[in-house]
Order: structure tokens, then C-alpha cells, then sequence
């Protein structure tokens, strides 16, 4: 095996490393500062999903009934993997959010 072949191989396993620990997300479902801007106290779950480009996941709680907490995150604003946003909602409202980095970075 040559090294070019080598590096390409071991570029390939990297790409498709980086593909499953992402696990289905895509750019358009992260993230950003701008995006980060224009959220508000109050939003409904569904328009923060809007302004974010997809559903959070859901971490703790429950986004079904009335009076129910629920943490969701997205990946970034800055990295993928290295970042991530947690958002506060009470009765389907936002109520905070933070960026922070992923645990375990």
C-alpha cells in the first residue's frame, strides 16, 4: 500500500467517522449567532424549531400537557461536535437558552 492510498483510506474512515458522530444533523440544523438573535422569552417550541432549522433534542422533561419543563439542544453555534445550545421551555414557552461546550471538551 502506498501512502498516498493510506492517507486517503485513513481520510475516508475520518469523513465517515465525522458523519455518523454527527448522526442525521444537518447544516441548516445548527446553531448560530444570528439564529441565536432572533429568539425571544415566549417563543413556542415550534417557532424556536423554525428559527433553528429543525427540532431540538430532547434531553430531559416533556413538551406534551400543560406546566411541563423540557431541555432541548441543538449542535453550535461554532462547531458540530465541540458546541452545543440548551434551551429552557416551560409549557412549550421559551424561557432561557445558553451555548456552552459539549460535555467531555
Amino acid at each position: 500500500m502506498t501512502l498516498g492510498l493510506t492517507v486517503r483510506l485513513a481520510m475516508a474512515g475520518l469523513a465517515l467517522g465525522m458523519g455518523v458522530a454527527m448522526g442525521g444533523c444537518s447544516a441548516g440544523c445548527v446553531s448560530s449567532d444570528q439564529k441565536l438573535a432572533r429568539l425571544t422569552p415566549g417563543l413556542s417550541y415550534g417557532e424556536v424549531s423554525a428559527v433553528m432549522g429543525c427540532q431540538g433534542r430532547l434531553v430531559r422533561g416533556s413538551l406534551e400537557g400543560a406546566d411541563t419543563y423540557a431541555i432541548a439542544e441543538w449542535p453550535g453555534p461554532t462547531s458540530l461536535l465541540l458546541r452545543q445550545t440548551d434551551m429552557l421551555f416551560f409549557d412549550r414557552r421559551l424561557l432561557w437558552y445558553d451555548s456552552r461546550s459539549a460535555p467531555g471538551f
